[in-house]
């Protein structure tokens, strides 16, 4: 047996097991469910999320269909996709898209802003940017992908931060100038991006997070009474 060729083949399984995972369980499914698809039963998706066994070439072709993504991406090979000279000039195109339309968006919502940025790609590529693949890399579904983007549903932290990463924005750009949140987690992440962008001395951004911390306590505090 060639070893050394199974250890390269690694962490792709790996990559492989823990996506489709996290695919199904996004979306709300059972193995049994993924089984359907293949007419076989739940062990054969099972082996595939543990990494006991491999799917052939052909059901890898339905599993990437299914949940939107491309093979690559399933196989933990992001950058044939992800750094590809398309990929980057529509992101590069959609960076300085976003400071052109700046001006009009104090005060606007974290949301507000993702439906912004979600729309531009999907102009500049309707398939490599669709709703449906953009909700698959934020692991989550596409219909509450799209209650976010109409300010149906309060896009939560790690929305938020998949999107900036997948899309080469800055998180705390989604709640300029004026966050108004409903996580306290995020809010204080927002403060010390803040902080740090605006070159805050160490010694003052401290004071300024302890009170921050400090006025949250008691927020809970008084919420519990």
């Amino acid at each position: 047996m060639d070893t050394s060729r199974t250890d390269a083949r690694r962490p792709h399984l790996i990559a492989l097991a823990s996506r489709l995972r996290q695919l199904r369980e996004s979306l709300g499914l059972v193995q049994q469910d993924v089984a359907d698809l293949f007419h076989t039963n739940r062990n054969v998706p099972s082996q595939w999320e543990t990494g006991m066994r491999e799917p052939s070439f052909e059901h890898l072709l339905v599993l990437a269909d299914y949940y939107g993504v491309t093979t690559d991406w399933l196989l933990g090979r992001e950058g044939a996709e992800m750094d590809g000279p398309h990929v980057r000039a529509s992101k590069r195109e959609l960076a300085a898209y976003l400071r052109s339309k700046e001006p009009s968006l104090k005060n606007k919502t974290p949301g507000y802003r993702l439906r912004l940025a979600v729309e531009f790609l999907a102009g500049k590529d309707p398939q490599m940017f669709s709703l449906s693949r953009i909700a698959r890399r934020l692991l989550i579904s596409e219909e509450t992908l799209r209650h976010m983007c109409f300010e149906q549903a309060i896009p939560t932290s790690p929305v938020i931060q998949r999107f900036a990463h997948f899309a080469n924005l800055p998180e705390l750009w989604f709640y300029q100038p004026e966050p108004q949140l409903e996580d306290p987690a995020v809010k204080y992440r927002a403060l010390v991006e803040r902080l740090h962008a605006e070159g805050t001395t160490p010694e003052a951004a401290e004071q300024k997070l302890w009170g921050a911390r400090r006025g949250g306590r008691r927020a809970k505090g008084d919420g519990e009474k």
